[in-house]
Parts: C-alpha cells; sequence; structure tokens
C-alpha cells in the first residue's frame, strides 16, 4: 500500500474476509461545492481538529469551556467522550441539535448500520447491547461529526443555555445502565457537565453515594456583574493595596489565591476549575490554597479576609470598562518580543548607558525573552511562573529553568536599583511598550509590534 492509504480495517466476519480501506488521505475527495465555496461540514470538523490538537499540546490553552464552565482538558475530553456516546443513544432524535445539518446526514446511515447488527446480536440474550455507546465509530467522518456536534454543544459559555439543551438530551439517552456509568464518571467530568447531570442521576444514585470520589458541584456564592473573564491570574497592585494589605499571612500566596476565590463567587465551580481559567496549571495553586485555608481557621483571620473579596467584589460589580484579562492571556499565549522591537529598544537604551556599561551588557536572545515574560506579566497581571515561556521552557529543561530563575533577578533588580539604573530604565521602557500592547489587544487588534506608534519611539 501507499504510505498515504488509510488502513482502517473494513468488513466482517472472518480474518480473510476484512480488507483496508485503501483510501488516498493525501488527495483531496471529490466536493459538490464550487472549488471557490467553503464547505461548511468540512469547515466544521476542521476546527474541531485543531482545537483539540491544541488542547493536547503541553503549552497549549490550560482550560476549555464544558457546559458553560471551564474545565481542564483532562475534563473536557471527558465530557466529549461521555457526550458522543450520548449523542449515539439518543440518535435519531439528537439530530435536531447537529448545525450544519451534514453533521447528522454523515451520522444516520452509520448509526441505522450499526442497531441492525446489533439486533442480531440481541437475539436470544437478556442483557442490552452496549456496543452502540462503546468505542467510538471506526469511519472517519462519522466520528468527526458526533464529536463536532459534542464540541458544539458543550462550547456554550452560557451556563443556563447550556444546562438547558444538555439536559433534555441526556433526558432522552438515560437508561439504568448509562446512569449507572454516568455515576462513575460524575467525579471526574467538568463542573459544569457535572451541574447537568446531577439531576438525571437521583434515581439511580444508591443512598450514601456519589461517585468513585466525592465532586459535587459548587454553585455560585452571589450574583455579579463582573465575570471569570475580568479576574487576573494575581491581584493587582491596586486591589492588593486597597482592600488586602493588612491581612498579614503569606501575601503572596494570598494574591494567587484571592482571584479563584473571585471566580468561585461569580461562576462557581471547584478550585481546581477556576484555577485553570486564570491560566494556572493544574495543581500549582493547591500550596497557596492550603497554607491560606491554614490561616484562615482563625475566625477573625476569615472574616476579614472574607470581607475584604465582598468588598471588592462590590468595587468590580460597581466599575465600568472592566479588563478582559481572559482575552489578554489567549493574545499572548505564543507571543514574545518581534526581533525587531527588541533591537530598537536595545538600540535606544544602549545610548544612554556609559561606554563601560555598554561593553558588558548582553542583549540576546536570553534577555529578549525575559523582556517578553516581564510585558506578559504587566499586560495579564499575571506571576511569573505561569508565563507561557516559562512553562515552555520548564517543559523543555527538565526542571533546569533558567528563564525563571532571570526573570526573577531581574524583578528583584528592578525592585530595589542595586544592579544601577540599567534594569529600571529598561522596566520604564518595558512598562510603555507593555501599555501599548494591552491597549491593542484590548482594541480587539493583534498584539503585533507597536513600533508604529508615536508613543513607542
Amino acid at each position: 500500500m501507499h504510505p498515504a492509504q488509510c488502513r482502517t480495517t473494513i468488513g466482517a466476519g472472518h480474518w480473510r474476509a476484512l480488507s483496508a480501506c485503501g483510501a488516498r488521505l493525501d488527495i483531496p475527495a471529490p466536493s459538490a461545492h464550487p472549488a471557490h465555496q467553503t464547505d461548511p461540514w468540512l469547515t466544521r470538523l476542521l476546527v474541531v481538529q485543531r482545537k483539540l490538537l491544541d488542547l493536547l499540546q503541553p503549552e497549549g490553552p490550560l482550560y476549555a469551556v464544558s457546559a458553560g464552565h471551564p474545565a481542564t482538558p483532562a475534563q473536557y475530553f471527558l465530557d466529549l467522550r461521555l457526550l458522543v456516546g450520548l449523542l449515539r443513544v439518543a440518535w435519531p432524535q439528537a439530530r435536531e441539535f447537529a448545525e450544519p445539518r451534514a453533521l447528522a446526514d454523515a451520522v444516520d446511515n452509520d448509526l441505522q448500520e450499526q442497531r441492525q447488527q446489533a439486533g442480531h446480536r440481541q437475539q436470544g440474550r437478556t442483557r442490552p447491547d452496549r456496543s452502540g455507546y462503546g468505542a467510538p465509530p471506526l469511519d472517519a467522518g462519522v466520528c468527526g461529526s458526533l464529536l463536532a456536534l459534542a464540541d458544539q454543544l458543550l462550547g456554550m459559555d452560557d451556563p443556563r443555555a447550556a444546562r438547558e439543551r444538555l439536559q433534555s438530551l441526556i433526558a432522552r439517552a438515560t437508561t439504568p445502565w448509562i446512569g449507572r456509568h454516568l455515576l462513575n464518571a460524575e467525579a471526574h467530568c467538568s463542573d459544569g457537565l457535572r451541574a447537568v447531570i446531577e439531576p438525571e442521576l437521583r434515581s439511580v444514585r444508591r443512598p450514601g453515594r456519589t461517585g468513585r470520589k466525592p465532586g459535587s458541584y459548587r454553585p455560585p456564592s452571589r450574583h455579579c456583574h463582573f465575570g471569570p473573564q475580568h479576574i487576573p491570574q494575581y491581584l493587582p497592585d491596586d486591589w492588593f493595596d486597597r482592600h488586602f494589605y493588612d491581612l498579614g499571612g503569606n501575601l503572596r500566596l494570598l494574591r494567587r489565591f484571592a482571584p479563584i476565590r473571585l471566580i468561585q463567587m461569580t461562576a462557581g465551580g471547584s478550585q481546581d476549575a477556576a484555577a485553570a481559567l486564570v491560566g494556572i496549571p493544574p495543581g500549582r495553586h493547591q500550596n497557596a490554597s492550603l497554607i491560606v485555608n491554614r490561616w484562615a481557621r482563625e475566625a477573625t483571620n476569615a472574616r476579614r479576609f472574607d470581607a475584604a473579596l465582598e468588598a471588592l467584589a462590590r468595587e468590580l460589580d460597581n466599575a465600568g470598562n472592566l479588563v478582559d484579562y481572559r482575552r489578554r492571556r489567549e493574545a499572548l499565549r505564543t507571543w514574545s518580543i518581534p526581533q525587531a522591537d527588541w533591537q530598537e529598544l536595545a538600540a535606544e537604551l544602549s545610548r544612554r548607558e556609559s561606554p563601560r556599561d555598554r561593553a558588558r551588557i548582553d542583549w540576546g536572545d536570553h534577555k529578549r525573552r525575559i523582556a517578553s515574560v516581564l510585558v506578559w506579566m504587566r499586560v495579564t497581571q499575571g506571576e511569573h511562573l505561569f508565563a507561557p515561556l516559562v512553562i515552555t521552557a520548564s517543559h523543555a529543561s527538565a526542571g533546569h529553568n533558567t528563564l525563571s530563575r532571570s526573570v526573577q533577578q531581574a524583578c528583584h533588580h528592578i525592585g530595589t536599583g542595586q544592579a544601577g539604573p540599567h534594569y529600571v530604565d529598561l522596566a520604564d521602557a518595558l512598562d510603555a511598550y507593555a501599555d501599548l500592547i494591552a491597549a491593542r489587544i484590548d482594541n480587539r487588534h493583534r498584539p503585533s509590534s507597536p513600533r508604529g506608534c508615536p508613543e513607542f519611539r
């Protein structure tokens, strides 16, 4: 066979009757659409494929939206897998959810054939045949269509609309054995899907049992006029100074933990989901949660912390033109300072240095990456430990993350001025540059080079 031919096994019965598909994957299939017109079905499948591939990358998104709530990539893939099974069981009633309709057309024939085969296998058996809910279809078009439809249903941003749509589907698909399957998965799926399947599981849940481990959904603790997208990863200086500076305890971890609690106020869900929503990798928030909660065991500390959170929440409720930090984080997920910008900035700062300093200061690529993290920190109000460049460097260096240490040293030099005026001048230039980047993102432009702006020059 040619290397580009499909090797999916087709046929049934004895192995001699089986054969490989043989379709050429490097040759586009004939399309009924004119050359200048895009097939909406194929376009939708490619969008979903790119999304899934991005979520599988080590430097990919830290969260996805599932049933209107943030979910880790692992939770999202489990949700997707569960929903594909439910769609197959509830078909053809689930057909009404498909858009474009070609998604449904690709599923009809395959499921009809599978159910005919299941009917033959079911003869003389008392236990239900579950193959229609098990392994995904071998046909790439059918499997892709089901994945695209499941992603379409899970991807709704409005939690209420997502619950209404999904609950009607689950009510049609839930049988006792499927209910038990969902019950086992309940503790591991996302907060959004857990909230949806909870009502359907009451009839199959045994007294005192909540799945393999506790996983109840936590609703929002108050009605908020701000959303999760308005919460930065790390409390900004002005928020901290107005509400938290005199609380005591570990202030650095307090500034990391408070945004998680703010997200739970407005979106509900677990701390893991809230941390993923602000770009904190799985497990990295737990130390802050443990230490802050230990400090808050003293009733006075707990009351003061809760009062500070409520005061900040009221301030955000009444504020206008809130910053969309989610958009900023997404815009800078793969960004670093362009080489042309860096060379111009370095040349301008070098002119201010003495000849001796000019000879010893290195303006190479490592320093450009340090500066990129500093810009990211200002634009997104995030911690340098969780900057995408730092996380990528940690994956590549197997624990020896020189970039993280270099950024930490640069922050120390900027804060203390002990290394001379060089880092202070660099910080001033980067702050102005970062403000221009932030303005471009907030105005829905790409965070490309702002060098043409008069302020940068």
